[in-house]
């Protein structure tokens, strides 16, 4: 019986010895899950830092975008350039109908004076 009773002892020994290796070996799995874990948990802040800078830039950036003039902005602007210029254009029309006017007095003047001098030589 004290043999079959070391034989029995060896094969617990040997499971035993195996489960220890066994144990080793998920042990090593687990460092290694580990460490895995620890870089993505590291990736992830790195990379919420990176959506906070992304984050302050398309703020700053929709800012800038506040000083630009809008669709709307340019086509009250046109719109009142129009009508300056559109009385600019009235006015020189006034003028040069006001020119054309003192050109014909200016020549009946000038009419009337040669006449005149005619008359008086």
């Amino acid at each position: 019986m004290s043999e079959e009773l070391n034989k029995k002892l060896d094969k617990i020994l040997i499971e035993v010895l195996s489960n220890k290796e066994n144990i080793k070996k998920l042990e090593k799995k687990t460092d290694k899950m580990s460490v895995e874990v620890l870089s993505t948990k590291e990736n992830i802040k790195k990379l919420e830092k990176k959506t906070d800078k992304m984050s302050v830039e398309v703020l700053s950036t929709k800012e800038d975008l506040k000083q630009y003039a809008t669709k709307n902005d340019l086509d009250q602007a046109v719109d009142k350039i129009i009508t300056a210029v559109d009385g600019l254009a009235k006015k020189t029309e006034k003028v040069q109908d006001e020119q054309t006017a003192n050109i014909a007095a200016h020549d009946r003047f000038e009419g009337r004076i040669t006449k005149l001098e005619q008359q008086a030589a």
